[in-house]
């Protein structure tokens, strides 16, 4: 017989039959974002991956075409649904709750709406350094860009007035960067993580996505309330950075606030020490231009 823990947030629960199991996953109470386990050792995994491998194991024993699907009797304990539940199917409804009744349907539905809902929810949290990396990148792309949009706009004000530019000329261009960084910043980053891409350049290339709580994409306007809930970090001394280095669920502030994940795009992410290399040479290449004397250049 196969027993089946959950995990949520830190929070067991279980053991659960196949069929349970899948009933819960069926009715909301389980959710992609969940992680499981088959067995009492091991891993927790996440869940379409243990749904996936139940799923088969059931549909190799399905019953035949028109056979009525089994019922099955919901224990206590079941984590509460995240998202609306399967009105159908839902143990909530029922009247006692260790008597609850849920119907389970056939696997093979199950896992596919999982893993469509989830968009690949087995991906892991990024962790601090993956996502200081990816920052890193998009920092030093956003200077770049305001660089190159202020040298572009000096020479053009040069050439107009013949090179008797004034203090006037050069505090508006100056103040470029400045001004980039209130509206293209906060847009590009919405548009981007809203994107199918689901991330900005500095995320893509560190390989992260960014997803609601239950791992789907997000709206343009979600994407822009998260970036706009990131002051919260600033507020907080740079505290609501460092709960991105927290295990488990590895969220800052903002992703609280908007109800957001950072997760690596893949089940073999890429190193976070390329992440904390990368940061080191920004962070460096910033320090020597301020000590420098090219502050007036960075925003």
């Amino acid at each position: 017989m196969i027993a089946i823990w959950v995990d949520r947030d830190g929070t067991g629960y279980g053991p659960y039959t196949a069929e349970e199991f899948l009933a819960y996953v069926e009715s909301g109470h389980i959710v992609p974002t969940d992680r499981a386990r088959i067995g009492e050792r091991g891993d927790f995994e996440p869940v379409p991956v243990v749904l996936a491998r139940v799923s088969g194991q059931r549909l190799a024993a399905a019953p035949p075409d028109g056979a009525r699907p089994e019922r099955v009797a919901a224990p206590v304990g079941a984590p509460a649904p995240l998202a609306a539940p399967v009105e159908a199917s839902n143990p909530a409804r029922a009247e006692p709750e260790s008597s609850a009744v849920v119907e389970a349907a056939s696997p093979v539905p199950i896992a596919m709406g999982a893993a469509t809902a989830a968009l690949a929810a087995d991906r892991l949290p990024a962790g601090f350094w993956r996502r200081a990396g990816a920052y890193a990148i998009d920092f030093a792309t956003l200077y770049a860009l305001s660089w190159v949009i202020s040298s572009l706009v000096g020479i053009g004000a040069s050439m107009a007035l013949d090179g008797a530019v004034g203090s006037a000329t050069i505090d508006v261009i100056q103040a470029i960067p400045g001004v980039l960084l209130l509206t293209v910043w906060p847009l590009y980053h919405a548009w981007a993580e809203s994107s199918p891409a689901q991330g900005t350049f500095g995320k893509r290339a560190m390989g992260l996505v960014v997803t609601d709580r239950h791992g789907a994409r997000l709206s343009f306007l979600h994407a822009l309330g998260r970036h706009v809930a990131a002051l919260a970090n600033y507020v907080s001394l740079m505290i609501g950075w460092i709960f991105v280095a927290v295990p488990e669920q590895k969220r800052g502030f903002h992703d609280l606030l908007a109800g957001t994940r950072v997760l690596c795009a893949t089940r073999e992410p890429r190193s976070p020490w390329i992440g904390f290399v990368i940061w080191l040479v920004v962070f460096l290449l910033v320090m020597g231009m301020l000590t420098g004397g090219y502050g007036s250049l960075l925003f």
